[in-house]
């Protein structure tokens, strides 16, 4: 979300020692997007806060025009939509974060989707790619400014603030039945919080029946309680080893414990590497 927003990396309370200019306060504001409690943000409130974040100042996203690629200063031409809420509680059932983010670029137009793996299940609602298009008419405005729910208010079964399901199933029912919906070209998989899981052979047989989506393994770092560290799928240690895995466990093992703001969830430095690994996989570049 920074990065898409600023072209930059965020600089997290785990980089203070490592930070030479006297000048940088530190943790950057926008650092509550990995540490949502931050600023004593609601769940809602943070689900809000982080759309807006990755929406450009622009509506004309159709528009051929880069700017903002290009010219300094320039709106970005990105738009954003969320379809999530946590309702009070604690009925993880209840919770919802799915988010569709459409760039355009110079090399084209890039369509970036997350998918929540709640408990196990992953739900689509009725009002959202892929089941209602991502522009609701044909003007250069996105129905989160019209009948959508917004970001944060999208709880199932509220009448006339919420949305329904269309689809609700696991992680390998989504593979077959979502994915081709969505026209994905690359695959990036992790099991939610059921760390005993390895889904391995699964994605093995998904990437060999569709070669065209590149399929990828992203596992969990370490949970600092050290209950679940030795249930982590690492890449030797995978069922189907042929997978490719960002091996976030790895990256993340024997660090300092500064540089996790909970037992579960890392800061700036570890990020920051996970986006490297991230693009090298899409992308990867060849040296010399």
């Amino acid at each position: 979300v920074s990065y898409l927003k600023n072209k930059e990396f965020m600089k997290c309370q785990d980089q203070e020692k490592y930070v030479v200019e006297a000048s940088t306060t530190l943790p950057e504001n926008e650092c509550h997007v990995i540490r949502r409690n931050m600023h004593g943000l609601t769940w809602n409130d943070w689900l809000a806060n982080t759309t807006n974040m990755l929406n450009s100042n622009s509506n004309n996203i159709r528009s051929n025009s880069i700017s903002g690629e290009e010219k300094e200063g320039g709106s970005r031409q990105q738009i954003s939509l969320c379809d999530c809420a946590r309702p009070k509680g604690n009925d993880a059932d209840q919770f919802f974060e799915n988010r569709y983010t459409k760039r355009n670029t110079r090399y084209g137009e890039i369509n970036l989707i997350y998918l929540q793996n709640m408990n196990g299940v992953i739900k689509m609602s009725e009002d959202f790619p892929p089941y209602s298009p991502f522009f609701y008419n044909n003007d250069n405005t996105s129905s989160t400014t019209t009948t959508r729910c917004k970001p944060g208010k999208c709880a199932r079964g509220e009448k006339g603030r919420g949305t329904n399901n269309a689809w609700a199933g696991n992680m390998n029912a989504s593979l077959y039945e979502i994915l081709p919906k969505l026209n994905a070209t690359h695959l990036f998989v992790n099991c939610g919080w059921d760390m005993r899981s390895d889904p391995s052979c699964s994605l093995h047989e998904f990437a060999k029946e569709h070669p065209s989506v590149k399929v990828t393994y992203i596992s969990h770092p370490p949970d600092l309680r050290k209950k679940n560290t030795v249930l982590h799928p690492m890449k030797t240690k995978l069922e189907c080893d042929d997978v490719d895995v960002l091996d976030r466990t790895s990256m993340s093992t024997n660090v300092p414990q500064s540089w996790y703001w909970d037992d579960l969830h890392v800061l700036s430095i570890l990020n920051e590497e996970f986006n490297h690994q991230l693009i090298k996989n899409i992308c990867p570049m060849k040296v010399k």
